[in-house]
């Protein structure tokens, strides 16, 4: 039997991470990161990115290089389904050998199949289906749990679904049409507060290759380390280099933002060094079985877990978004760790 064990922010074992316009998603990844050389990976060494790990230290990473994705559009003032459609596929192709950056490290591919409008989407769920979805009613993990609702700073949500051993098996990016109107603000460059479509997808398929904030938000939530070991920096520091602050899984985007839309150097070399050409990924556990590691769900009496146990299993970690401070809205993710 299967059970789900908990960790810290974004993958199953199950992520989720939002972005202050961008979505959650859950991680479970640990700690070693090998710095790639430059004849590997083709991209100089970069200042800073971070793997979902779980407890026993295994790098969140799928398997296979050939990845599926389910569209379920939605009618929108600003974009129709074709627009949509693209904003999906040009953030997918962003982390794949699609990329001329990176088609000479990496054989990663994400193929996306468009739904019609009329189908309904699903809820983010390990059933071995990704899917990206956009919310227009509740936004819940289960439109049924009202007391479960979703932090409404939050643009959009990605849920990982692992293995202990890192393996990735399963993940959704949720949209949030709720609180925020979204737009392509490169065609089409809005002042009435809309988001950017692209900028936020693209933040949100780095959560769904397996990569984590570059900055941390909460401090009691744990602090992640980028691929040199070191703890990554509060997203709120006023003092953040550029090197930090550009990348891709920066945790938090301003209003009008489109500098997502393409990766920066730190997350180019995430891909090569997790995703490399025709080789394993260096950094995962090997394997596909749990070995005992990880901190697992308390089952009931007779040894299964309900559907509320399963989603408790879940860390949520959000974004800074201080409106206070900043016009920076906030992003946050949730991961689940599925131990087999």
């Amino acid at each position: 039997m299967r059970s789900f064990s908990r960790s810290r922010d974004l993958a199953p074992s199950t992520k989720r991470r939002s972005f202050t316009g961008s979505s959650p998603a859950v991680r479970l990844v640990a700690a070693v990161a090998v710095v790639v050389a430059v004849w590997f990976t083709g991209i100089a060494p970069a200042s800073a990115y971070v793997r979902y790990r779980s407890k026993t230290g295994c790098a969140y990473s799928w398997h296979t290089r050939g990845l599926t994705l389910k569209l379920f559009p939605k009618s929108m003032d600003e974009l129709d389904e074709s627009q949509i459609a693209d904003a999906v596929f040009q953030s997918a192709n962003s982390w794949t050998q699609v990329n001329p950056a990176l088609a000479s490290c990496t054989d990663l591919q994400i193929n996306v199949t468009i739904m019609a409008l009329s189908d309904t989407p699903p809820n983010a769920a390990f059933d071995h289906q990704n899917n990206v979805m956009f919310r227009d009613g509740e936004w819940c993990p289960d439109p049924m749990d009202a007391k479960h609702c979703q932090d409404p700073h939050a643009l959009a949500i990605t849920s990982v679904f692992a293995y202990n051993s890192g393996e990735i098996v399963d993940a959704d990016i949720e949209v949030n049409m709720k609180s925020f109107n979204w737009g392509d603000l490169v065609t089409n460059p809005s002042v009435d507060g809309r988001q950017d479509l692209q900028n936020a997808l693209t933040h949100e398929m780095g959560h769904f290759v397996g990569f984590d904030h570059t900055c941390y938000l909460d401090r009691s939530k744990g602090i992640a380390r980028d691929q040199n070991g070191d703890l990554v920096p509060s997203c709120l520091d006023q003092n953040l280099p550029p090197s930090v602050r550009l990348t891709t899984m920066f945790a938090s985007a301003n209003p009008g933002d489109v500098s997502k839309r393409t990766l920066e150097e730190d997350d180019l070399e995430a891909v090569c060094h997790s995703y490399p050409r025709a080789l394993p990924d260096p950094d995962h556990c090997g394997g596909s079985s749990n070995d005992g590691g990880g901190c697992t769900v308390a089952p009931q009496q007779d040894g299964t877990l309900t559907s509320r146990q399963v989603w408790s299993a879940a860390a949520i970690g959000v974004l800074a978004v201080i409106l206070a401070l900043s016009p920076l809205r906030r992003a946050r993710a949730r991961v689940r760790q599925q131990a087999r």
